[in-house]
């Protein structure tokens, strides 16, 4: 009788990346790009260059920060990628050749109040009694890094920026599994 040897391949180590932010928008910063892993790499101390990204899950709410002048209604455009440039960038649902391989996109939206408002409350977003403020997403497309120079980005661009600063903002929460190199 011959034995045979079963060589198995050691199994990448796992572990989940959390980023929790609040940001406000407005007139001086209407474009966010949060690097998604950045808080796991100070927290940890760890090197996520070669890591593939196995799930997240998470969601971007839009919320009202304080009241506006005059009320408007603003679509974001979000989106995760992984992309070579942490500031600037592409945009999701751009036209044209692709700068960034994209995960998933989405869209909120909402209303800016004009009367006093509970801080971090939820805008009115939808006339219809839809909720258009927060896009929750469940990611599990698995996606390698590309090159050590890119970052799992989080981007928010406005379609038309019409918010005052400061009177809105987005709240992001993610939890990535990343498999290590």
């Amino acid at each position: 009788m011959t034995t045979r040897t079963i060589v198995k391949t050691p199994r990448k180590v796992k572990d989940w990346a959390i980023y929790r932010n609040a940001l406000d928008l407005g007139a001086t910063t209407s474009q966010v790009t949060a690097d998604l892993l950045s808080l796991y790499e100070t927290d940890v101390l760890a090197d996520t260059r070669a890591v593939t990204v196995m799930r997240i899950i998470g969601h971007v709410r839009l919320y009202q920060a304080a009241a506006a002048s005059t009320p408007a209604w603003d679509t974001l455009l979000c989106g995760i990628c992984w992309s070579p440039e942490t500031s600037g960038g592409p945009e999701p649902f751009a036209s044209g050749q692709r700068e960034a391989r994209w995960l998933q996109q989405g869209v909120i939206g909402g209303v800016e109040s004009s009367s006093s408002v509970i801080d971090h409350q939820g805008p009115a977003s939808d006339p219809n009694g839809g909720d258009f403020s927060i896009w929750k997403f469940d990611i599990t497309q698995m996606a390698k890094q590309p090159t050590p120079d890119h970052d799992l980005n989080l981007r928010i661009v406005p379609l038309y920026e019409t918010f005052e600063s400061a009177t809105m903002g987005v709240e992001i929460v993610t939890a990535t599994m990343i498999a290590l190199p």
